[in-house]
């Protein structure tokens, strides 16, 4: 299965080629070749330090908390405008060329479209799949609109994206 991501962002990349250049940049780059090393270091680390009983309970809260933070973060480095991973790109690019949807529609549409191809592959997917699925789209619309847009200084106003300048 893990050999299957190297073409899988092959496939996006290509996808992000035809879209909308303008979302490859360095951070692509780093996401791709450095967040799985850093996901499964950290993971270790959150292992050891908050280690539980995996119960319905914990996991959701766990599921809720990561949710939180996962959604925030993509929403700080998409707006940062430095390169986003080739998964990540294709909701900002198609929202560029369809403004007339939000990017919380095109995203949700995307993660629910991967998640059956994921399942039709014989991938896992669970309660937690699914709620991901449904709610990254968006938490990182949430998260655009209360902070990353205003760091970045971005102001959107009926659908049209403008960059303050300076």
């Amino acid at each position: 299965m893990t050999f299957a991501v190297p073409g899988v962002n092959i496939v996006f990349i290509i996808i992000m080629l035809i879209v909308d250049r303008t979302t490859i940049g360095f951070g692509t780059l780093v996401n791709m070749f450095c967040v799985g090393f850093l996901i499964d270091t950290f993971s270790n680390i959150y292992e050891k330090v908050f280690y539980f009983q995996p119960g319905t309970i914990t996991m959701l809260i766990h599921l809720a908390i990561g949710l939180v933070f996962f959604t925030l973060g993509v929403s700080l480095y998409i707006t940062s405008n430095m390169g986003v991973c080739p998964y990540d790109g294709i909701a900002p690019a198609l929202h560029k060329k369809f403004p007339g949807r939000s990017y919380r529609f095109i995203r949700v549409l995307q993660d629910i479209i991967t998640m059956v191809i994921a399942f039709l592959m014989g991938g896992p997917v669970a309660v937690g799949t699914i709620i991901m699925a449904f709610f990254i789209g968006f938490m990182v619309n949430f998260w655009n609109d209360l902070v990353s847009n205003k760091i970045v200084g971005i102001k959107e106003e009926k659908g049209i994206t403008e960059i303050k300048q300076a």
